[in-house]
């Protein structure tokens, strides 16, 4: 598959990295772009094997990107389609596989299914994949793999004060649908390393805002907010008001 064109839509950047991490050793040219416009740049300019895509972005929603490709066959080209999200049901499933959505993958989703699956979909059988791991991992996400998984902690952990940033700024503006694609990013991201607490937080706060709430929205993030800043290394944060 040495040199296939991979386009991944998502727009955290940790998770972008979690991708490129996996993918590093199979020779793939992983495009990633943030929003749907970029997925469609980035396909106009040249043919994929492979489009990965998450279904909340900002802006349109990944299911436009989906549902441009089921149409547009000649931006489609060959690709197949993955949708790569946390909020999958059994009826939405139902939906993707009629717009031509090749696969589905939940979010966390592990190393070893990644890469089984980028393989199979790019037409070449996977190697060594299938393997056990000889004992539990530090990262589920990440099979056996602990320097790679201690590789994209760390890279994680930097993020994380750029997060607080972001969802500081969000509460602000009182930008409730922003802090949402904030924590839903944070739910993959925390549950992969093992922060299921703080996942807990970050999901409550998708539901919260989902179902219309503001006070308690703010209240959740001030205890999500703790638990990233807990994380972060302290050289992160510059201004007095973060230390």
């Amino acid at each position: 598959m040495t040199g296939a064109r991979v386009i991944l839509v998502e727009d955290d950047p940790s998770l972008r990295r979690f991708v490129a991490m996996a993918l590093s050793d199979l020779g793939v040219d992983l495009v990633p772009c943030g929003d749907v416009p970029d997925a469609i740049a980035a396909l106009s300019a040249g043919p994929a094997r492979l489009v990965i895509t998450d279904l909340m972005l900002p802006g349109e929603p990944g299911s436009t990107l989906v549902a441009r490709l089921h149409q547009d066959a000649a931006l489609r080209g060959n690709a197949r389609v993955v949708v790569f999200s946390a909020g999958l049901t059994p009826q939405l499933n139902t939906e993707l596989t009629r717009l031509g959505v090749w696969r589905q993958l939940h979010k966390p989703v592990p190393l070893a299914e990644l890469r089984a699956c980028v393989s199979e979909a790019l037409a070449e059988a996977p190697t060594a994949l299938a393997e056990a791991p000889a004992a539990p991992p530090a990262g589920g996400a990440f099979g056996a793999n602990q320097a790679l998984f201690e590789k994209f902690r760390a890279a994680c952990l930097l993020q994380f004060a750029d997060d607080v940033r972001r969802g500081d700024a969000a509460c602000q503006a009182e930008d409730a649908p922003a802090l949402r694609r904030l924590a839903h990013s944070l739910v993959s991201v925390l549950s992969i390393l093992g922060h299921t607490e703080a996942a807990a937080v970050a999901a409550r706060i998708e539901t919260l805002e989902a179902a219309g709430g503001t006070t308690p929205l703010w209240d959740e993030w001030a205890l999500l907010r703790q638990a990233l800043r807990a994380l972060a290394p302290p050289d992160q944060y510059s201004s007095p008001a973060d230390t």
